[in-house]
């Protein structure tokens, strides 16, 4: 999937419907497809149908980082999180879009938190591999056991139970890389006592997948993966004709890899039935402006595709992304495709409520009458039944950030914990509690991060020894420039002051006098050396005594501060 621009976005609602005529053009290209069923979804009974599931992507290092955990802004259960790919220093190292270890996400992106809050809902995270920047972990990685090391060092971090393999470019036509990722995948499969599905996500066009596409799917299933699903990637064609749309385009498309797929599974002596088939196809839409500038998916394409998965029971549908899954703003050019909008006319998160809904609507008529149980609505329905059990007591000894005060003004990106929450900022905002609730999600200045985690402390200060700096005293002027510390943390008067105490909580930075310095590390290093000297005391010509002394040497520009957000 491609990266692009970020814009700034600000929501409305609509949603859009599947009109009779397009709804008839699904049902002819339907009924001329490869192996398509004739009946109508209806008509089928349950034990022949299939549950389609809805997976939508996050850019996991996409910044602002997107709170996929927060239904207000994402009503999906299951998220694929993208990209995990080689670092650029270690070949067989994962890595975060080449910038974080998931170690070093964990707190870099917020990751372990923005999770946290994800399955506290009931959700769960695929792991996506791949993509199309960077390099893909099998084409650097050369040495096998590493690379199946690497694999599931990631899916057991996040306790993925599904891979995703996103195939492009490079990394799609390199056959030794192919043919160590699909040994590696399924000596990572075996290794999972409960199973781990496995999507390969590949490039497609109206005439199916490419050769090494194909190829790809026959290394797989050669090497004794047992491939849950082929999810083609329905954008970006570049070969519309002005009669068709892109909808009509990944109908096609999927048609003419289902085939395809149908082969291959063959020849591996796999015989799927057309319900089978189908349940082992999925399709990824880029929702709303496509790289190419004429392909264009809107809120009507979502509904003739919808109506195409139920008629014969697709397995998967997948968009890109999230992160874009909101209007752009007036200054951005939506013309072009763009990371944090879609260039469409929608409200905020309107394709991924669409999927949602309506995929959930259908999942819950297999509930009622099949006895197989689908995890997508189990999952709804724990969310669903969860309730607020009280509110948390915040421990100043366990906050990762500071405990919300509505006596502080808080600038955008700040970040507090408010009854076990970490809650960020968009936009400048006072005595506004975090939780308060709102009709809209874009109504409150807060977003919500996550829950506070077992493993998070208190930041760390650095305090300042006594004697470094005065003790700020309420009846002293401080005139411009002056150093004082006040509760082991120094301060720097901006200008004349007198009985304002440093640190205390103000509507707005300027309302205070004062100023926390934010030291470098050689900084705060250099605050207390040490420095010893040896004085001899000699009397009549004969050294008789030897004082040490211990002399504090401070840096004029060294302070302490507590940690920001």
């Amino acid at each position: 999937m491609k990266a692009m621009l970020t814009s700034d976005i600000r929501p409305s609602r609509r949603r859009g419907r599947l009109s009779l005529p397009r709804l008839v053009l699904v049902l002819g290209i339907a009924a001329a497809g490869v192996t398509m069923i004739k009946r109508s979804f209806d008509s089928q009974p349950a034990s022949a149908r299939s549950a389609t599931w809805f997976a939508p992507y996050a850019d996991v290092t996409l910044t602002p980082y997107l709170a996929f955990g927060d239904t207000r802004l994402n009503p999906a259960d299951t998220v694929v999180l993208g990209f995990v790919v080689a670092d650029h220093t270690s070949p067989c190292t994962p890595s975060w879009g080449g910038y974080y270890t998931p170690q070093e996400a964990a707190t870099g992106a917020d990751l372990d938190r923005r999770l946290a809050t994800l399955r506290r809902r009931g959700g769960q995270a695929v792991v996506s591999f791949g993509g199309v920047a960077n390099t893909e972990l099998a084409v650097a990685c050369t040495d096998e056991a590493a690379l199946t090391k690497a694999y599931v060092s990631v899916l057991q971090r996040y306790e993925a139970t599904t891979v995703d393999l996103d195939l492009e470019g490079a990394a799609l036509s390199d056959v030794s890389a192919r043919t160590r990722r699909a040994a590696a995948i399924a000596k990572a499969q075996a290794s999972f006592p409960n199973g781990l599905d496995v999507w390969l996500t590949l490039p497609v066009a109206t005439t199916g997948l490419t050769a090494d596409g194909v190829a790809t799917v026959d290394a797989f299933l050669a090497a004794g993966v047992h491939v849950t699903g082929i999810n083609v990637m329905t954008m970006d064609f570049g070969t519309l004709t002005p009669e068709m749309n892109v909808a009509d385009a990944a109908i096609e498309a999927l048609s003419s890899a289902s085939a395809q797929v149908h082969d291959s599974f063959s020849a591996a002596g796999i015989d799927l039935d057309t319900s089978a088939l189908w349940a082992h196809m999925g399709a990824t839409v880029m929702i709303g402006r496509n790289d190419v500038r004429t392909e264009v998916f809107n809120l009507d394409d979502a509904n003739e595709l919808l109506a195409f998965a139920h008629l014969h029971g697709l397995g998967r549908i997948s968009l890109w992304s999230i992160n874009r899954d909101a209007p752009c703003g007036p200054e951005v050019d939506s013309g072009v495709a763009q990371n944090g909008c879609s260039g469409v006319e929608q409200t905020l998160g309107a394709f991924t409520q669409l999927f949602a809904a309506d995929i959930a609507s259908i999942d819950a008529e297999f509930d009622s009458d099949s006895d197989s149980d689908n995890p997508q609505t189990s999952m709804a329905r724990t969310w669903a039944s969860s309730s607020r059990t009280g509110l948390v007591l915040d421990d100043p000894a366990t906050a990762p950030y500071p405990i919300w005060n509505p006596a502080t003004g808080y600038k955008g990106n700040d970040k507090v914990v408010w009854h076990g929450n970490v809650y960020q900022t968009a936009w400048w905002t006072q005595a506004v509690q975090p939780d308060a609730p709102k009709a809209n999600p874009w109504d409150s200045p807060w977003k919500l991060v996550g829950p506070v985690l077992p493993t998070d402390t208190a930041p760390t200060t650095t305090t300042i020894p006594f004697g470094v700096y005065p003790q700020w005293n309420a009846s002293t002027a401080y005139p411009a420039g002056s150093r004082v510390l006040n509760h082991g943390a120094a301060f720097l008067a901006k200008w004349y002051v007198i009985g304002q105490e440093p640190g205390a909580p103000a509507a707005n930075p300027w309302d205070t006098g004062w100023q926390a310095v934010t030291p470098t590390a050689d900084e705060i290093a250099g605050i207390t050396a040490a420095v010893t000297t040896t004085t001899a005391v000699t009397t009549a010509g004969v050294t008789t005594t030897a004082v040490t002394t211990t002399t504090a040497v401070t840096s004029p520009t060294a302070v302490t501060s507590t940690p920001s957000n």
